[in-house]
């Protein structure tokens, strides 16, 4: 649930007009209060889509008035008349974009959480979309709510949906394999082979091969696996490849670990912003390619030169980082 200050502040009595933290508690308190069933779900979405339809949506340039009232109240000599209008401003940003959510989330269905998750998630984004949205620039805040809504659903993808119900003899091999792995880079000071996780654990090279990766594709908690490690779990994991053998997913998951770690230890959260944005990077999305500047500059709400400036400035400390070139001449020798 969310914190306390997302929680309605205007007119509580007016239930049409629930914002997304009333509309996460709306389809919470539904689905406890629902005897356990298949139809539960169901009847909380149909339940929360009626209530969401009566909230109007905007008119033309009516989003831009609202973020001008809300940035006036946030401000240090604000009034108390200025604070209540920013609040019933933000308030109807988020009422009135509750679809939004809801559109975009369908689209992530069937990802690993369920719809209705996906929806709360996105709410989430959209109250973080409004506290961010800068209307001088003058992008419509529903195409820039689209992403905050978009990253909030996919990070919850990336986070919540991992967990794999694993046969106990499979999760104890996992075990010693994530202890090696953690203790082998203070000895080698480099991430360890494959054959060297063999020697330190003892375990096969193609035991290790098979269950490596298994805690990072999205499945199914209610998804049956067999009791060892010749069930169909290691076909799962090879079918979701796409064909992509262990060892290539091994070096993909290495350069991946790099880039994410340069990114999160090199760069400022704006750069951080840019460049994920840019190429898409750790997006639980069916699109490919990068993204234009346009694109970028259009959800951030700055402009494409600024955009360019940040990722020049990017691409110049990642080149010139001793760590990162080192990372990837050790991928290339393996």
């Amino acid at each position: 649930m969310l914190n306390e200050e997302n929680q309605i502040l205007t007119d509580s009595n007016d239930a049409a007009f629930f914002d997304a933290s009333g509309a996460n508690e709306f389809i919470t308190n539904s689905l406890s209060n629902q005897v356990e069933s298949s139809q539960k779900a169901h009847n909380t979405l149909a339940a929360y889509l009626k209530e969401i339809s009566k909230n109007p949506l905007l008119k033309n340039n009516e989003d831009f008035g609202l973020a001008k009232a809300y940035h006036k109240g946030k401000k240090v000599h604000a009034t108390l008349k200025d604070k209540k209008e920013a609040q019933e401003a933000k308030q109807k940003l988020i009422r009135s974009n509750l679809r939004l959510v809801v559109s975009i989330a369908r689209k992530y269905n069937s990802k690993g959480l369920d719809l209705l998750d996906l929806i709360q998630e996105g709410n989430v984004g959209l109250i973080r979309a409004v506290e961010k949205y800068d209307y001088n620039l003058g992008f419509r805040f529903s195409t820039y709510a689209t992403w905050w809504i978009r990253q909030a659903i996919t990070k919850a993808i990336t986070d919540k949906s991992r967990i794999i119900r694993l046969p106990s003899s499979v999760q104890d091999v996992m075990q010693k394999i994530k202890k090696a792995r953690e203790a082998l880079p203070l000895k080698l000071g480099r991430d360890p082979t494959i054959d060297e996780l063999s020697d330190a654990t003892g375990i096969p090279k193609k035991k290790i091969t098979k269950v490596s990766g298994t805690d990072s594709i999205p499945i199914s908690l209610d998804l049956e696996v067999g009791n060892d490690l010749d069930s169909n779990l290691g076909e799962l994991v090879e079918n979701n490849n796409n064909g992509v053998t262990p060892e290539e997913m091994s070096d993909q998951k290495f350069l991946s670990k790099i880039v994410n770690e340069a990114i999160d230890n090199l760069l400022t959260d704006r750069e951080k912003e840019v460049i994920r944005l840019r190429f898409r990077i750790n997006e639980e999305s069916c699109e490919q390619g990068e993204r234009s500047l346009n694109e970028v500059a259009e959800m951030m709400g700055v402009s494409p030169e600024r955009v360019r400036q940040i990722e020049s400035r990017v691409m110049y400390k990642l080149r010139n980082n001793k760590d990162v070139r080192k990372s990837l001449l050790n991928l290339i020798r393996e």
